[in-house]
């Protein structure tokens, strides 16, 4: 399980945004449900939203910018007033393409903004959908052309060059995961630095130490409500242990489904470590690994549970 998986989009809407000319700002959002099409359209921009949270290429950041007028706070107008989400969309167009303006090779294309829910929780969806011509066929009577096609949006297969998905939950450690490819042409960050106001920030010291801090919490979550037997978190923090003495690196998509767990609890897992670990796959750093590796606990009556490291024994801290 990648996240995301009962993913819905509630409302959305499109507005067209060129470095070299105003914004086109729609006024009405775009219809989702009651027809074959509404429903292969919200299909279409689920698939995306989907696959932004979990490409390879994208990343958790966190808003570094929350000023009056910023991509946070527009976001968060939405997830708290439903009624602004028109025209706070539109003020999100307006804010990209005054931060595309600077470059004005920025290929011209929409955006799309979705606001989403799972079972637990609600996203905003940022979706860049930049416009390329192609060939269609077309059949008229016994007659069969090919025709110029102008303006196509990338399909749900192709992966886009500038989308984010925001989290308005408190659970997450990150506010969003973001995708923001650089074509070559354009060094600055536009999309994530400009427009959303965001930066990444986490290194592999960090990241390993949140693998080993999400999963230890999950499992013992897990243990207290009985998904998870006494046997099973033993299990899992050696495994834990292992990853963090013989890894290099880890790529979650392959290490949960190889944990010595129960289905259900390995899903559950799943779900509580991508809140807390803000990358899905990262190097380990060594000297934090090995630092870990000597954390050890200490169980006393009534379930009272002290961690420490070798370090704090050799300090002093604990004796």
């Amino acid at each position: 399980m990648s996240g995301l998986d009962n993913l819905v989009v509630d409302r959305a809407i499109i507005h067209v945004v060129e470095p070299t000319a105003a914004p086109v700002l729609a006024s009405r959002q775009i219809p989702l449900t009651g027809t074959a099409r509404a429903a292969r359209i919200s299909r279409f921009l689920r698939a995306h939203a989907v696959r932004t949270w979990t490409d390879s290429g994208s990343h958790a950041a966190r808003f570094t910018n929350q000023s009056p007028g910023s991509a946070f706070e527009h976001c968060r107008a939405i997830i708290s007033t439903p009624n602004d989400f028109i025209p706070r969309s539109q003020k999100l167009a307006s804010l990209l393409q005054r931060s595309m303006t600077a470059h004005p090779r920025i290929t011209p294309g929409n955006l799309v903004v979705c606001d989403c829910s799972d079972d637990t929780d609600r996203y905003i969806a940022f979706l860049k959908l930049d416009v390329s011509s192609g060939i269609q066929r077309h059949i008229e009577g016994n007659e069969v052309d090919l025709i110029d096609v102008p303006e196509l949006l990338p399909d749900e297969d192709r992966e886009l060059q500038k989308a984010a998905v925001i989290v308005s939950s408190e659970d997450f450690d990150f506010d969003m995961r973001v995708i923001d490819r650089q074509d070559g042409e354009v060094v600055a960050k536009f999309f994530q630095e400009a427009f959303l106001g965001a930066s990444i920030a986490y290194t592999p010291t960090y990241l390993t130490r949140k693998l080993y801090d999400s999963t230890i919490f999950a499992g013992r979550r897990l243990e207290k409500s009985g998904v998870l037997s006494p046997r099973e978190l033993n299990d899992l923090t050696g495994r834990v242990a292992e990853t963090l003495q013989h890894n290099s690196e880890v790529v979650l998509d392959t290490w949960v489904p190889q944990l010595p767990i129960n289905e259900d609890a390995r899903n559950q897992l799943d779900q509580l470590v991508r809140k807390r670990l803000p990358e899905s796959s990262f190097a380990i750093d060594r000297q934090e690994a090995d630092r870990l590796r000597q954390t050890s606990y200490f169980v006393g009556y009534h379930g009272i549970k002290i961690q420490y490291s070798q370090e704090a024994i050799d300090t002093g801290s604990v004796t």
